[in-house]
């Protein structure tokens, strides 16, 4: 038997719920360190988790098709260009340059640009284009091929995305984005890959212009 069926899911979804409870906990902390630290502590945590649960995604590969590059890069375009088209869901945002201490601020700025890059991506791409995505379809989710086509498992996966960011409008742009690239090659990679690419274009993006409202 597979290891993502004897498991159902724990593997794709654990590591999510584990960054998304140490991020809310991120501002909850009565010291200006906090924040830094516990950002820095979540990406190594979920990094951790996903190095441990490897054997459990069967669906991640290293193939991918350079189309994957190029709608990445576009994502952001539309990210950024829309930007004062639409009211955000609430105010986010990181600012390195409100903490004091060098060594600190230079280790927020990596971790949040390398977790941003190489951690996010996998674990949102395996909890919603892999397991929601196919979960909504049949709770035996490993009995559903990758890139399987369902209007509910395309809009209730691609809202709950959207949901986690506040710009909702391309948000939902990118969900949508990453969903097709599942859809038309029936594999996690060229997700992973677009989320990435964005994601290290807009962190590249923030770094040259300093706006932290973005991050």
């Amino acid at each position: 038997m597979p290891p993502e069926k004897r498991f159902n899911g724990f593997a794709h979804y654990v590591p999510f719920f584990v960054f998304i409870v140490l991020t809310f906990v991120q501002d909850k902390g009565p010291w200006k360190w906090w924040p830094a630290a516990v950002y820095v502590s979540k990406t190594i945590v979920t990094a951790g988790l996903l190095w441990k649960f490897r054997k459990f995604y069967t669906e991640l590969g290293c193939k991918f098709h350079w189309s994957a590059v190029v709608s990445g890069l576009v994502v952001i375009w539309v990210w950024i260009g829309s930007d004062n088209l639409y009211p955000h869901l609430g105010q986010g945002g990181f600012d390195p340059t409100l903490i004091r201490d060098d060594g600190m601020r230079m280790a927020s700025v990596f971790f949040r640009l390398t977790g941003a890059v190489l951690v996010v991506p996998i674990m949102e791409e395996l909890f919603f284009r892999s397991w929601m995505a196919r979960w909504i379809i049949n709770p035996d989710f490993a009995s559903i091929p990758v890139g399987t086509f369902t209007w509910p498992s395309l809009l209730i996966t691609t809202t709950l995305f959207t949901l986690g960011h506040h710009q909702w409008l391309p948000a939902i742009f990118a969900g949508l984005v990453f969903h097709a690239h599942v859809l038309w090659s029936k594999r996690l990679n060229e997700a992973v890959v677009s989320h990435a690419v964005a994601n290290l274009a807009l962190g590249i993006y923030v770094l040259q212009t300093q706006r932290w409202d973005f991050w």
